[in-house]
């Protein structure tokens, strides 16, 4: 089963951050990702009445399963209820056919006119 939690471990989060990114994590807490209880990615971000997504990662062993674009599309589902505003902390044209809007460093959307408009790749 696929889920997210809100975590302040610092030493998975680090851990993790490392094997993605190649550097430690920065800020509190993070939103992992698990399949059957195994962390295969997390998330960084700030939430609040607009939200910001930071950073999205997969392990290296778990990549190209689909589970980038399952815990994005997670993510954003989830940010979307709560926030105003979503903003992306830089650009990917991943993003734009949600309907994101590139904003100088970053990209951003209304959370009303954000779309789902393709099938998910793990779906």
């Amino acid at each position: 089963m696929l889920n997210m939690l809100p975590t302040s471990d610092k030493k998975l989060l680090d851990k993790m951050s490392y094997e993605i990114f190649a550097k430690p994590f920065q800020g509190d807490i993070g939103y992992v990702f698990y399949n059957d209880g195994s962390p295969v990615g997390f998330a960084r971000l700030i939430i609040g009445d607009t939200s910001v997504v930071s950073e999205v990662g997969v392990l290296p062993e778990h990549r190209r399963k689909g589970y980038g674009d399952f815990f994005t599309r997670s993510v954003l589902f989830r940010l979307i209820q709560i926030s105003r505003t979503v903003k992306i902390a830089y650009k990917s044209a991943y993003y734009l056919p949600f309907g994101f809007t590139d904003e100088g460093e970053g990209m951003t959307i209304a959370s009303e006119k954000l779309v789902f408009t393709q099938q998910c790749q793990h779906c």
